[in-house]
């Protein structure tokens, strides 16, 4: 299985190797519990570049 990941996804792969005792624990969880953890990261990420596009956008950043 890696190697399909390794060809079609080479730095994915790669970080997941490198990371893995990271990785792992949240398989720990059960997948409802992980959909929590997945979707709460997504919301956080789309926060911060909101709060990123918005203060780069604000007149107190203006050159």
């Amino acid at each position: 299985m890696s190697e399909k990941w390794d060809k079609q996804y080479p730095s994915v792969s790669r970080m997941w190797r490198e990371n893995w005792v990271r990785v792992i624990p949240i398989f720990r969880f059960g997948e409802d519990i992980r959909k929590v953890i997945y979707t709460t990261n997504a919301i956080e990420s789309l926060n911060m570049t909101i709060r990123k596009e918005s203060q780069s956008q604000s007149p107190d950043h203006a050159e």
